[in-house]
Protein backbone atom coordinates (compact mmCIF):
# COMPACT_ATOMS: atom_id res chain seq x y z
CA UNK A 1 0.00 0.00 0.00
CA UNK A 2 2.64 2.35 1.12
CA UNK A 3 4.58 1.43 -1.83
CA UNK A 4 1.63 2.57 -4.40
CA UNK A 5 0.87 5.46 -2.54
CA UNK A 6 5.01 6.29 -3.07
CA UNK A 7 4.26 5.71 -6.79
CA UNK A 8 1.19 7.57 -7.12
CA UNK A 9 3.47 10.91 -5.24
CA UNK A 10 6.17 10.54 -8.07
CA UNK A 11 3.85 10.20 -11.23
CA UNK A 12 2.38 13.60 -9.23
CA UNK A 13 4.80 14.82 -9.14
CA UNK A 14 6.55 14.42 -13.02
CA UNK A 15 2.79 15.19 -14.11
CA UNK A 16 3.08 18.60 -12.25
CA UNK A 17 7.07 19.41 -13.22
CA UNK A 18 6.40 18.45 -16.90
CA UNK A 19 2.76 21.05 -16.56
CA UNK A 20 5.00 23.78 -14.95
CA UNK A 21 7.52 23.47 -17.68
CA UNK A 22 4.98 23.83 -20.33
CA UNK A 23 3.51 26.69 -18.72
CA UNK A 24 6.80 28.17 -18.49
CA UNK A 25 8.19 27.86 -21.97
CA UNK A 26 4.47 28.85 -23.14
CA UNK A 27 5.39 31.77 -20.85
CA UNK A 28 8.46 32.54 -22.43
CA UNK A 29 7.11 32.07 -26.21
CA UNK A 30 4.44 34.86 -25.60
CA UNK A 31 7.58 37.06 -24.52
CA UNK A 32 9.66 36.01 -27.29
CA UNK A 33 7.06 36.92 -29.66
CA UNK A 34 6.32 39.73 -28.37
CA UNK A 35 9.89 41.40 -28.35
CA UNK A 36 9.72 39.63 -31.92
CA UNK A 37 6.83 41.71 -32.88
CA UNK A 38 7.09 44.91 -31.04
CA UNK A 39 9.32 46.74 -33.73
CA UNK A 40 6.85 45.86 -36.54
CA UNK A 41 4.01 47.85 -34.45
CA UNK A 42 6.77 50.08 -33.83
CA UNK A 43 7.57 50.69 -37.25
CA UNK A 44 3.72 50.70 -38.02
CA UNK A 45 3.68 53.76 -35.78
CA UNK A 46 6.44 55.45 -37.51
CA UNK A 47 5.13 55.01 -40.89
CA UNK A 48 2.21 56.97 -39.69
CA UNK A 49 3.72 59.57 -38.52
CA UNK A 50 5.59 59.57 -41.38
CA UNK A 51 2.15 59.83 -44.07
CA UNK A 52 1.03 62.70 -41.70
CA UNK A 53 3.87 64.43 -41.45
CA UNK A 54 3.15 65.47 -44.93
CA UNK A 55 6.05 65.77 -48.57
CA UNK A 56 9.55 64.14 -47.90
CA UNK A 57 12.97 65.48 -49.51
CA UNK A 58 15.57 63.29 -49.86
CA UNK A 59 19.09 64.74 -49.37
CA UNK A 60 22.82 63.05 -49.62
CA UNK A 61 25.45 65.03 -47.66
CA UNK A 62 28.62 64.11 -45.50
CA UNK A 63 27.58 66.43 -43.04
CA UNK A 64 27.83 64.88 -39.30
CA UNK A 65 24.65 64.48 -37.71
CA UNK A 66 24.55 67.92 -35.29
CA UNK A 67 24.06 69.64 -39.03
CA UNK A 68 21.58 67.27 -39.85
CA UNK A 69 19.47 67.41 -37.28
CA UNK A 70 19.91 71.54 -36.59
CA UNK A 71 19.04 72.24 -40.91
CA UNK A 72 16.39 69.42 -40.33
CA UNK A 73 14.32 70.91 -37.66
CA UNK A 74 15.02 74.42 -38.69
CA UNK A 75 13.68 73.80 -42.32
CA UNK A 76 10.74 71.69 -40.98
CA UNK A 77 9.68 74.91 -39.10
CA UNK A 78 10.60 77.15 -41.58
CA UNK A 79 8.51 75.55 -44.35
CA UNK A 80 5.42 75.13 -42.05
CA UNK A 81 5.86 78.71 -41.67
CA UNK A 82 5.87 79.74 -44.65
CA UNK A 83 3.37 77.42 -46.88
CA UNK A 84 1.33 75.69 -43.40
CA UNK A 85 2.42 72.23 -44.85
CA UNK A 86 4.04 69.64 -42.94
CA UNK A 87 7.82 68.24 -44.68
CA UNK A 88 10.16 65.83 -43.73
CA UNK A 89 13.74 64.79 -44.26
CA UNK A 90 15.09 61.92 -45.75
CA UNK A 91 18.89 61.97 -44.94
CA UNK A 92 21.36 59.43 -46.77
CA UNK A 93 24.94 59.33 -45.64
CA UNK A 94 27.10 56.81 -46.70
CA UNK A 95 30.79 55.30 -46.14
CA UNK A 96 33.07 57.91 -44.22
CA UNK A 97 33.75 60.54 -46.56
CA UNK A 98 32.24 62.61 -49.73
CA UNK A 99 33.43 60.45 -52.27
CA UNK A 100 31.62 57.01 -51.14
CA UNK A 101 28.37 59.47 -51.47
CA UNK A 102 29.80 60.61 -55.03
CA UNK A 103 30.54 56.83 -55.79
CA UNK A 104 26.87 55.85 -55.14
CA UNK A 105 25.39 58.99 -56.91
CA UNK A 106 27.65 57.92 -60.19
CA UNK A 107 26.57 54.57 -59.94
CA UNK A 108 22.95 55.27 -59.47
CA UNK A 109 23.37 57.90 -62.33
CA UNK A 110 25.06 54.82 -64.09
CA UNK A 111 22.80 52.38 -63.58
CA UNK A 112 19.55 54.73 -64.77
CA UNK A 113 20.88 56.30 -68.09
CA UNK A 114 21.73 52.22 -69.34
CA UNK A 115 18.30 51.38 -68.41
CA UNK A 116 17.27 54.83 -70.47
CA UNK A 117 19.93 53.94 -72.92
CA UNK A 118 18.09 49.97 -73.73
CA UNK A 119 14.33 50.71 -73.04
CA UNK A 120 14.00 54.35 -74.01
CA UNK A 121 16.55 55.02 -76.87
CA UNK A 122 16.29 51.26 -77.93
CA UNK A 123 20.48 50.72 -77.89
CA UNK A 124 22.85 48.74 -77.53
CA UNK A 125 24.81 49.44 -74.21
CA UNK A 126 28.10 48.51 -75.32
CA UNK A 127 31.76 48.86 -73.54
CA UNK A 128 32.58 51.86 -75.35
CA UNK A 129 29.21 53.28 -74.54
CA UNK A 130 29.81 52.24 -70.76
CA UNK A 131 33.55 53.91 -71.25
CA UNK A 132 32.34 57.01 -72.93
CA UNK A 133 29.28 57.38 -70.18
CA UNK A 134 32.48 57.05 -67.62
CA UNK A 135 34.08 60.04 -69.25
CA UNK A 136 31.61 62.80 -69.60
CA UNK A 137 32.87 65.02 -66.70
CA UNK A 138 36.10 65.59 -69.76
CA UNK A 139 33.30 65.67 -72.26
CA UNK A 140 34.91 69.72 -73.03
CA UNK A 141 37.95 68.02 -74.26
CA UNK A 142 36.72 65.93 -76.31
CA UNK A 143 35.57 66.89 -80.76
CA UNK A 144 32.57 67.67 -81.07
CA UNK A 145 30.57 64.56 -83.01
CA UNK A 146 32.67 61.95 -80.75
CA UNK A 147 30.98 59.13 -78.99
CA UNK A 148 31.94 60.96 -75.57
CA UNK A 149 29.77 64.14 -76.31
CA UNK A 150 26.86 61.89 -78.34
CA UNK A 151 26.50 60.19 -74.62
CA UNK A 152 26.87 63.53 -72.37
CA UNK A 153 24.39 65.15 -75.01
CA UNK A 154 21.71 62.07 -74.64
CA UNK A 155 22.09 62.18 -70.92
CA UNK A 156 21.23 65.78 -69.96
CA UNK A 157 18.69 66.10 -72.34
CA UNK A 158 17.08 62.73 -70.70
CA UNK A 159 14.98 62.66 -67.36
CA UNK A 160 17.77 60.57 -65.92
CA UNK A 161 17.44 60.41 -62.02
CA UNK A 162 19.26 58.91 -59.19
CA UNK A 163 16.33 59.00 -57.17
CA UNK A 164 17.23 61.79 -54.96
CA UNK A 165 16.84 65.73 -54.61
CA UNK A 166 20.20 67.61 -53.18
CA UNK A 167 23.39 66.81 -52.69
CA UNK A 168 24.26 69.48 -48.99
CA UNK A 169 27.97 69.85 -48.40
CA UNK A 170 31.37 67.79 -49.50
CA UNK A 171 33.45 70.78 -51.09
CA UNK A 172 32.51 72.44 -53.97
CA UNK A 173 35.73 69.64 -56.03
CA UNK A 174 32.93 67.24 -55.86
CA UNK A 175 29.95 69.76 -56.45
CA UNK A 176 32.77 71.08 -59.57
CA UNK A 177 32.74 67.03 -60.65
CA UNK A 178 29.25 66.70 -60.48
CA UNK A 179 28.45 69.85 -62.80
CA UNK A 180 30.55 68.82 -65.70
CA UNK A 181 29.10 64.84 -65.67
CA UNK A 182 25.73 66.90 -66.05
CA UNK A 183 24.51 65.50 -62.99
CA UNK A 184 23.27 68.87 -61.20
CA UNK A 185 20.56 70.81 -62.38
CA UNK A 186 20.16 74.59 -62.94
CA UNK A 187 19.41 76.35 -59.22
CA UNK A 188 16.37 78.59 -59.72
CA UNK A 189 17.33 80.23 -56.99
CA UNK A 190 19.31 83.06 -58.75
CA UNK A 191 16.53 84.15 -60.15
CA UNK A 192 14.21 84.11 -56.84
CA UNK A 193 16.36 86.19 -55.07
CA UNK A 194 18.82 88.28 -57.01
CA UNK A 195 19.58 90.71 -54.29
CA UNK A 196 20.98 88.20 -51.92
CA UNK A 197 23.51 87.43 -54.85
CA UNK A 198 25.54 90.81 -54.90
CA UNK A 199 28.82 92.01 -53.56
CA UNK A 200 27.46 93.12 -49.59
CA UNK A 201 25.56 89.89 -49.61
CA UNK A 202 27.01 86.61 -50.93
CA UNK A 203 29.72 87.52 -53.45
CA UNK A 204 30.84 85.19 -56.50
CA UNK A 205 34.15 84.68 -54.99
CA UNK A 206 36.68 85.91 -52.19
CA UNK A 207 38.81 88.64 -52.58
CA UNK A 208 41.82 86.61 -52.58
CA UNK A 209 40.04 83.11 -53.18
CA UNK A 210 38.61 81.13 -55.17
CA UNK A 211 34.98 81.14 -56.64
CA UNK A 212 31.66 80.80 -53.68
CA UNK A 213 29.46 79.75 -56.91
CA UNK A 214 29.54 78.10 -60.25
CA UNK A 215 29.37 80.22 -63.09
CA UNK A 216 26.66 78.04 -64.71
CA UNK A 217 24.56 78.15 -61.66
CA UNK A 218 24.58 74.70 -60.91
CA UNK A 219 26.30 74.85 -57.12
CA UNK A 220 26.20 77.24 -54.31
CA UNK A 221 28.19 77.89 -51.20
CA UNK A 222 26.36 77.74 -48.16
CA UNK A 223 29.38 78.13 -45.48
CA UNK A 224 33.39 78.97 -45.77
CA UNK A 225 35.60 76.42 -44.58
CA UNK A 226 39.35 77.02 -44.24
CA UNK A 227 42.17 74.19 -43.89
CA UNK A 228 44.15 74.64 -41.25
CA UNK A 229 46.16 72.33 -38.49
CA UNK A 230 45.38 71.36 -35.28
CA UNK A 231 47.76 70.19 -32.90
CA UNK A 232 48.26 68.73 -29.26
CA UNK A 233 49.95 70.66 -27.16
CA UNK A 234 51.30 67.77 -25.26
CA UNK A 235 52.91 65.91 -27.84
CA UNK A 236 54.41 68.96 -29.15
CA UNK A 237 55.89 69.81 -25.28
CA UNK A 238 57.39 65.98 -25.59
CA UNK A 239 58.45 66.40 -29.07
CA UNK A 240 60.38 69.93 -27.80
CA UNK A 241 58.92 71.82 -30.69
CA UNK A 242 57.98 75.41 -29.15
CA UNK A 243 56.82 78.24 -30.70
CA UNK A 244 54.06 76.75 -32.69
CA UNK A 245 52.13 80.17 -33.74
CA UNK A 246 55.43 80.17 -36.67
CA UNK A 247 54.60 77.13 -38.03
CA UNK A 248 54.74 77.30 -41.96
CA UNK A 249 53.60 73.97 -44.53
CA UNK A 250 57.59 72.68 -44.88
CA UNK A 251 57.68 72.65 -41.09
CA UNK A 252 55.70 69.30 -41.26
CA UNK A 253 58.62 68.05 -42.86
CA UNK A 254 60.57 68.19 -39.74
CA UNK A 255 61.81 64.86 -38.57
CA UNK A 256 61.00 65.65 -35.22
CA UNK A 257 57.69 64.93 -36.20
CA UNK A 258 58.41 61.12 -37.37
CA UNK A 259 55.45 59.26 -36.51
CA UNK A 260 53.32 62.07 -35.47
CA UNK A 261 51.57 63.25 -37.99
CA UNK A 262 47.97 62.34 -39.03
CA UNK A 263 47.07 61.93 -42.39
CA UNK A 264 43.92 60.71 -44.47
CA UNK A 265 44.04 59.26 -48.54
CA UNK A 266 42.90 62.34 -50.64
CA UNK A 267 41.30 59.53 -52.73
CA UNK A 268 38.52 59.02 -50.19
CA UNK A 269 38.71 62.41 -47.88
CA UNK A 270 37.65 65.36 -49.98
CA UNK A 271 39.16 67.39 -47.48
CA UNK A 272 42.81 65.99 -47.34
CA UNK A 273 42.52 66.79 -51.20
CA UNK A 274 41.72 70.42 -50.38
CA UNK A 275 44.84 70.69 -47.74
CA UNK A 276 47.45 69.15 -50.05
CA UNK A 277 46.36 71.29 -53.38
CA UNK A 278 47.02 74.55 -50.86
CA UNK A 279 50.44 73.14 -50.68
CA UNK A 280 50.46 73.13 -53.84
CA UNK A 281 49.82 76.48 -53.89
CA UNK A 282 51.76 77.21 -51.69
CA UNK A 283 54.78 76.50 -54.02
CA UNK A 284 53.21 77.77 -56.89
CA UNK A 285 53.07 81.47 -55.34
CA UNK A 286 56.30 81.14 -54.34
CA UNK A 287 58.11 80.54 -57.34
CA UNK A 288 55.54 82.94 -58.81
CA UNK A 289 56.71 85.69 -56.92
CA UNK A 290 60.53 84.68 -57.92
CA UNK A 291 60.47 84.74 -61.20
CA UNK A 292 57.93 87.91 -61.16
CA UNK A 293 60.65 90.25 -59.73
CA UNK A 294 63.46 88.86 -61.77
CA UNK A 295 61.46 90.24 -65.09
CA UNK A 296 59.71 87.27 -66.71
CA UNK A 297 56.57 87.56 -68.96
CA UNK A 298 53.33 86.77 -67.44
CA UNK A 299 52.77 83.58 -69.46
CA UNK A 300 56.29 82.39 -68.73
CA UNK A 301 56.18 83.00 -65.03
CA UNK A 302 52.81 81.45 -64.71
CA UNK A 303 53.97 77.81 -66.79
CA UNK A 304 57.27 77.84 -64.74
CA UNK A 305 55.70 78.14 -61.40
CA UNK A 306 53.13 75.57 -62.02
CA UNK A 307 55.57 73.44 -63.48
CA UNK A 308 57.79 74.02 -60.35
CA UNK A 309 55.67 74.43 -57.78
CA UNK A 310 54.36 71.21 -58.51
CA UNK A 311 57.49 69.57 -57.75
CA UNK A 312 58.44 71.35 -54.92
CA UNK A 313 54.97 70.75 -53.59
CA UNK A 314 54.99 67.02 -54.66
CA UNK A 315 58.00 66.57 -52.52
CA UNK A 316 57.19 68.33 -49.60
CA UNK A 317 53.85 66.30 -49.56
CA UNK A 318 55.74 63.08 -49.93
CA UNK A 319 58.66 64.47 -47.19
CA UNK A 320 54.74 64.80 -44.74
CA UNK A 321 53.52 61.09 -45.51
CA UNK A 322 57.10 59.89 -44.49
CA UNK A 323 56.61 61.78 -40.91
CA UNK A 324 53.09 60.31 -41.14
CA UNK A 325 51.74 57.33 -38.79
CA UNK A 326 49.50 56.37 -41.74
CA UNK A 327 46.95 57.60 -43.84
CA UNK A 328 43.29 56.84 -42.73
CA UNK A 329 40.18 56.93 -44.76
CA UNK A 330 38.37 59.40 -42.58
CA UNK A 331 39.53 62.66 -42.11
CA UNK A 332 37.75 62.60 -38.71
CA UNK A 333 40.12 59.85 -36.94
CA UNK A 334 43.11 62.23 -37.71
CA UNK A 335 41.51 65.06 -35.87
CA UNK A 336 40.72 62.23 -33.22
CA UNK A 337 44.40 60.49 -33.01
CA UNK A 338 45.49 63.70 -32.13
CA UNK A 339 42.95 64.93 -29.23
CA UNK A 340 43.88 61.55 -27.90
CA UNK A 341 47.01 62.29 -27.83
CA UNK A 342 48.42 59.65 -30.38
CA UNK A 343 49.24 61.74 -32.77
CA UNK A 344 50.98 65.52 -32.69
CA UNK A 345 49.13 66.99 -35.36
CA UNK A 346 46.40 67.09 -38.69
CA UNK A 347 45.85 69.06 -41.16
CA UNK A 348 41.57 69.77 -40.61
CA UNK A 349 38.94 72.07 -41.87
CA UNK A 350 38.47 74.82 -39.37
CA UNK A 351 34.82 73.97 -37.98
CA UNK A 352 35.87 70.11 -37.56
CA UNK A 353 38.78 71.33 -35.18
CA UNK A 354 36.75 74.07 -33.24
CA UNK A 355 34.14 71.66 -32.50
CA UNK A 356 36.76 69.05 -31.45
CA UNK A 357 38.39 71.70 -29.22
CA UNK A 358 35.57 73.15 -27.32
CA UNK A 359 34.01 69.37 -26.76
CA UNK A 360 37.24 68.51 -25.10
CA UNK A 361 37.25 71.77 -22.72
CA UNK A 362 33.47 70.41 -21.95
CA UNK A 363 34.52 66.89 -21.45
CA UNK A 364 37.67 67.18 -19.21
CA UNK A 365 37.86 70.52 -19.03
CA UNK A 366 41.64 70.79 -20.33
CA UNK A 367 42.95 73.00 -23.46
CA UNK A 368 45.41 71.02 -24.80
CA UNK A 369 44.55 71.44 -28.21
CA UNK A 370 44.72 74.28 -30.85
CA UNK A 371 44.29 75.54 -34.01
CA UNK A 372 46.33 77.57 -36.16
CA UNK A 373 46.98 78.63 -40.17
CA UNK A 374 50.05 77.99 -40.91
CA UNK A 375 52.50 81.19 -41.79
CA UNK A 376 52.31 80.65 -45.15
CA UNK A 377 48.45 81.34 -45.28
CA UNK A 378 45.53 78.98 -46.57
CA UNK A 379 42.91 78.27 -49.10
CA UNK A 380 39.47 79.28 -48.33
CA UNK A 381 36.74 77.41 -50.12
CA UNK A 382 32.66 77.33 -49.83
CA UNK A 383 30.38 74.12 -48.53
CA UNK A 384 28.21 73.43 -51.50
CA UNK A 385 24.66 72.66 -52.19
CA UNK A 386 23.24 71.41 -55.57
CA UNK A 387 19.87 69.71 -56.87
CA UNK A 388 20.91 66.64 -59.10
CA UNK A 389 19.23 66.34 -62.49
CA UNK A 390 16.34 64.76 -62.66
CA UNK A 391 15.32 65.31 -58.72
CA UNK A 392 11.92 63.95 -57.84
CA UNK A 393 11.31 66.55 -55.84
CA UNK A 394 11.98 69.45 -57.46
CA UNK A 395 10.08 72.24 -55.42
CA UNK A 396 10.25 71.01 -52.13
CA UNK A 397 14.56 70.55 -53.11
CA UNK A 398 14.75 74.32 -53.85
CA UNK A 399 12.37 75.67 -51.22
CA UNK A 400 15.32 73.86 -49.16
CA UNK A 401 18.19 75.65 -50.65
CA UNK A 402 16.09 78.70 -50.88
CA UNK A 403 16.24 78.05 -46.65
CA UNK A 404 19.61 77.37 -46.29
CA UNK A 405 20.59 80.36 -47.77
CA UNK A 406 18.73 82.70 -46.22
CA UNK A 407 19.41 84.76 -43.14
CA UNK A 408 17.48 81.98 -40.87
CA UNK A 409 19.07 79.41 -42.33
CA UNK A 410 22.33 81.33 -42.28
CA UNK A 411 22.29 81.62 -38.46
CA UNK A 412 22.60 78.42 -37.81
CA UNK A 413 25.81 77.96 -38.87
CA UNK A 414 27.63 80.15 -36.57
CA UNK A 415 24.86 81.59 -33.69
CA UNK A 416 25.58 80.09 -30.29
CA UNK A 417 22.48 77.42 -29.03
CA UNK A 418 19.61 78.84 -27.74
CA UNK A 419 20.67 82.64 -28.99
CA UNK A 420 17.96 84.12 -30.97
CA UNK A 421 17.65 82.38 -34.40
CA UNK A 422 20.53 79.88 -33.48
CA UNK A 423 20.83 76.37 -33.28
CA UNK A 424 18.82 74.05 -30.70
CA UNK A 425 21.22 71.66 -29.71
CA UNK A 426 24.42 71.53 -31.29
CA UNK A 427 26.59 74.14 -31.66
CA UNK A 428 27.78 74.13 -35.33
CA UNK A 429 30.83 76.61 -35.41
CA UNK A 430 31.08 77.52 -38.98
CA UNK A 431 31.81 80.77 -40.91
CA UNK A 432 28.69 81.60 -42.67
CA UNK A 433 28.58 82.75 -46.32
CA UNK A 434 26.40 85.74 -45.87
CA UNK A 435 28.05 88.78 -45.14
CA UNK A 436 25.69 90.36 -43.23
CA UNK A 437 25.80 87.90 -40.44
CA UNK A 438 29.47 89.55 -39.50
CA UNK A 439 27.94 92.57 -38.90
CA UNK A 440 27.89 94.13 -35.28
CA UNK A 441 24.07 93.53 -34.81
CA UNK A 442 24.85 89.38 -34.89
CA UNK A 443 28.33 89.84 -33.19
CA UNK A 444 27.07 88.66 -29.78
CA UNK A 445 25.37 85.97 -30.83
CA UNK A 446 28.35 84.37 -32.49
CA UNK A 447 30.54 81.13 -31.48
CA UNK A 448 33.54 82.37 -33.08
CA UNK A 449 33.31 86.26 -33.17
CA UNK A 450 36.83 86.65 -34.27
CA UNK A 451 36.30 84.41 -37.90
CA UNK A 452 35.57 86.34 -40.52
CA UNK A 453 37.28 84.95 -43.98
CA UNK A 454 35.70 88.10 -46.06
CA UNK A 455 37.86 90.69 -43.56
CA UNK A 456 40.99 88.51 -43.10
CA UNK A 457 43.30 87.95 -45.66
CA UNK A 458 45.68 85.10 -46.09
CA UNK A 459 49.06 85.49 -47.29
CA UNK A 460 48.58 82.84 -50.00
CA UNK A 461 46.50 84.42 -53.24
CA UNK A 462 44.66 80.90 -53.99
CA UNK A 463 44.15 80.65 -57.74
CA UNK A 464 42.08 77.88 -58.49
CA UNK A 465 42.73 77.69 -62.09
CA UNK A 466 46.44 76.35 -61.47
CA UNK A 467 45.53 73.59 -59.76
CA UNK A 468 42.15 72.58 -60.32
CA UNK A 469 43.10 70.54 -63.35
CA UNK A 470 45.92 68.81 -61.58
CA UNK A 471 43.89 67.56 -58.52
CA UNK A 472 43.04 64.01 -60.52
CA UNK A 473 46.51 63.50 -61.01
CA UNK A 474 48.01 64.64 -57.12
CA UNK A 475 45.79 61.91 -56.10
CA UNK A 476 47.22 59.02 -57.99
CA UNK A 477 50.87 60.48 -57.64
CA UNK A 478 50.40 60.54 -53.34
CA UNK A 479 48.17 56.94 -54.06
CA UNK A 480 51.35 55.63 -56.04
CA UNK A 481 54.53 57.20 -54.21
CA UNK A 482 52.74 57.79 -50.53
CA UNK A 483 50.01 55.39 -49.77
CA UNK A 484 51.00 52.11 -52.12
CA UNK A 485 54.66 52.73 -50.35
CA UNK A 486 53.78 54.03 -47.27
CA UNK A 487 55.91 51.30 -45.34
CA UNK A 488 59.07 51.51 -47.73
CA UNK A 489 58.42 55.67 -47.54
CA UNK A 490 59.07 55.58 -43.65
CA UNK A 491 61.36 53.04 -43.55
CA UNK A 492 64.16 55.10 -45.70
CA UNK A 493 63.24 58.25 -44.18
CA UNK A 494 64.22 56.35 -40.58
CA UNK A 495 67.22 55.56 -41.65
CA UNK A 496 68.24 59.05 -43.10
CA UNK A 497 67.57 60.24 -40.05
CA UNK A 498 69.30 57.55 -38.07
CA UNK A 499 72.34 58.72 -40.70
CA UNK A 500 72.22 62.18 -39.73
CA UNK A 501 72.15 61.36 -35.55
CA UNK A 502 75.52 59.75 -36.60
CA UNK A 503 76.83 62.06 -38.29
CA UNK A 504 76.86 60.51 -41.57
CA UNK A 505 76.19 63.58 -43.34
CA UNK A 506 77.20 62.54 -47.09
CA UNK A 507 75.30 59.15 -46.81
CA UNK A 508 72.07 61.26 -45.13
CA UNK A 509 72.40 64.00 -48.09
CA UNK A 510 72.46 61.09 -51.02
CA UNK A 511 70.10 59.02 -49.63
CA UNK A 512 67.54 62.09 -49.24
CA UNK A 513 68.31 63.47 -53.22
CA UNK A 514 67.47 59.40 -54.28
CA UNK A 515 63.88 59.26 -51.68
CA UNK A 516 62.73 62.71 -52.71
CA UNK A 517 63.40 62.14 -56.68
CA UNK A 518 60.22 62.44 -58.24
CA UNK A 519 60.97 63.21 -62.08
CA UNK A 520 58.65 59.89 -62.45
CA UNK A 521 55.88 62.11 -61.89
CA UNK A 522 56.86 65.50 -62.86
CA UNK A 523 55.01 68.20 -64.06
CA UNK A 524 55.86 67.43 -68.02
CA UNK A 525 54.93 63.42 -66.97
CA UNK A 526 51.68 64.11 -65.12
CA UNK A 527 50.22 66.28 -68.47
CA UNK A 528 51.38 63.73 -70.53
CA UNK A 529 51.33 59.99 -70.29
CA UNK A 530 49.93 60.10 -67.12
CA UNK A 531 47.11 62.23 -68.05
CA UNK A 532 46.56 60.27 -71.04
CA UNK A 533 46.26 57.35 -69.11
CA UNK A 534 43.85 58.55 -66.25
CA UNK A 535 41.62 60.05 -68.69
CA UNK A 536 41.48 57.73 -71.60
CA UNK A 537 42.80 54.72 -70.48
CA UNK A 538 40.80 51.83 -70.09
CA UNK A 539 40.51 50.30 -66.04
CA UNK A 540 43.29 47.63 -66.82
CA UNK A 541 45.60 50.73 -68.09
CA UNK A 542 45.36 52.59 -64.96
CA UNK A 543 45.44 49.44 -62.55
CA UNK A 544 49.29 48.67 -64.83
CA UNK A 545 50.43 52.36 -64.54
CA UNK A 546 49.46 52.29 -60.79
CA UNK A 547 51.31 49.18 -60.17
CA UNK A 548 54.33 50.48 -61.95
CA UNK A 549 54.80 53.59 -60.18
CA UNK A 550 54.48 52.08 -56.77
CA UNK A 551 56.80 49.54 -57.75
CA UNK A 552 59.23 52.52 -59.26
CA UNK A 553 59.01 53.83 -55.76
CA UNK A 554 59.22 51.00 -53.65
CA UNK A 555 62.34 50.30 -55.00
CA UNK A 556 63.95 53.94 -54.93
CA UNK A 557 62.67 54.09 -51.18
CA UNK A 558 64.44 50.82 -50.81
CA UNK A 559 67.57 51.71 -52.40
CA UNK A 560 67.45 55.06 -50.36
CA UNK A 561 67.34 53.12 -47.14
CA UNK A 562 70.47 51.12 -47.99
CA UNK A 563 72.47 54.43 -48.90
CA UNK A 564 71.25 56.31 -45.52
CA UNK A 565 72.87 52.46 -44.04
CA UNK A 566 76.27 52.94 -46.03
CA UNK A 567 75.27 49.71 -47.69
CA UNK A 568 74.45 51.35 -51.31
CA UNK A 569 75.66 53.75 -54.01
CA UNK A 570 74.21 55.53 -56.83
Amino acid sequence: MRGWIRKMLLYWRRIKSIHWMKKKYWIIGILLLAIVALPFFVRKGESEVVRDSGEKIIIITPHNEAVKYEFGIGFKDWYFRKTGKKVWIDWRTLGSGSSDNIKFIDSRYNAAFKDYWQKVLKREWTQSIQEAFSKREDHERYPEGDLVNQVYTAFVNSNVGCDMDIFFGGGDLDLIAQAKKGQLALLNIFEMHPEWFQEEVIPERLQWGGLLRDPGQKWIGTALSGFDLIYNRDVLKKLRIQDITQLDWPDLADERFFGTIALADPTVSGSFTRAFEVILQYYMQKVYNVLKESGESEEESRQRAIAEGWYKGMQLIQNIAANARYFTDSSIKAIMDVASGNCAIAMTIDFYGVIQIENLKKRDGVDRLGLLIPKGGTAVSPDPIAIFKGAPHTELALAFVEYVLSVDGQELWDFKVGAPGGPKRYPLGRASINKKLYSEEYLPYRTNSELNYYANKSPLEYRPQWTAPLLKQMRFVIKVSCIDTHPELVTAWKAIIQARKENRWEDAAKAFEVMQDLHAVDYAQITGSIQKTLDDGGRLDRVKLQGSLSKYFNDQYQLAEKIAKGEGNI
